[in-house]
């Protein structure tokens, strides 16, 4: 993984560093923390924006994902059954990007991605998928009823613009991150305002991440069974 929603730049920025001629430094290898070492905490502080949020600002791959045969079936028109993924805003499917549905038929998965047509709206095609709720609808080959991990996904998904709310937390969010690995620099770092610690300024600047994730959580339904 790499740094997505914010930058070592940003994170320098943000914590103020100077070095003793009263100049910001551009972090690498020699310096300390290291740009790598910087890289890392924005790493950390990006997969935790993900995980608190249940989504992502980038493109992630999900492999052989299980479910288990559906019990609720669709009320359309159309007789057949749905699936709702583990995540949302999945990535258009695509063979060719290594994207599969794989279905349980008895003696081997099918690949109705590969084999399949793909319906233009509901009710339509072998299947349909809503990519924004992550709802998948099959409509033929249907996998054998009350057993389990009988379908098999492979897809992407993730958001593809960044809001500048979640660029902002992850910036704080590493930043605090920073703070909490104790690095010499550090020490420097006392706010001079309000004269609050350094583990009392990241204990903030974590809160205020947060605050600011919290409006692009979304909401997972129960998982099926």
């Amino acid at each position: 993984m790499t740094a997505n929603y914010t930058s070592v730049a940003r994170v320098v920025t943000l914590l103020g560093w100077i070095d003793e001629n009263g100049n910001r430094p551009t972090p690498d290898a020699d310096t300390i923390p290291t740009a790598t070492e910087i890289t890392e905490m924005i790493e950390d502080a990006e997969s935790e924006i993900e995980r608190y949020c249940y989504t992502a600002w980038r493109e992630v791959t999900v492999t052989d994902e299980l479910h288990s045969s559906p019990v609720i079936y669709s009320h359309r028109p159309r007789y057949g059954i749905y699936i709702q993924l583990n995540n949302r805003h999945i990535r258009t499917l695509s063979s060719g990007a290594g994207d599969k549905i794989e279905v349980w038929q008895g003696t081997s998965y099918v690949d109705l991605l590969a084999t399949g047509t793909q319906g233009a709206g509901p009710d339509d095609g072998d299947f349909y998928i809503d990519y924004r709720k992550g709802m998948l609808w099959l409509y033929t080959n249907f996998p054998d009823f009350y057993r389990e991990n009988t379908v098999k996904l492979t897809y992407r998904y993730g958001q593809t613009t960044i809001p500048n709310a979640i660029r902002r937390a992850a910036t704080l969010l590493a930043c605090a991150y920073c703070i909490e690995a104790g690095f010499d620099w550090t020490y420097t770092m006392v706010d001079q305002v309000t004269s609050m610690s350094n583990s009392e300024k990241a204990m903030k600047w974590e809160e205020r991440a947060y605050k600011l994730a919290a409006s692009f959580r979304i909401m997972m339904p129960m998982p099926q069974h």
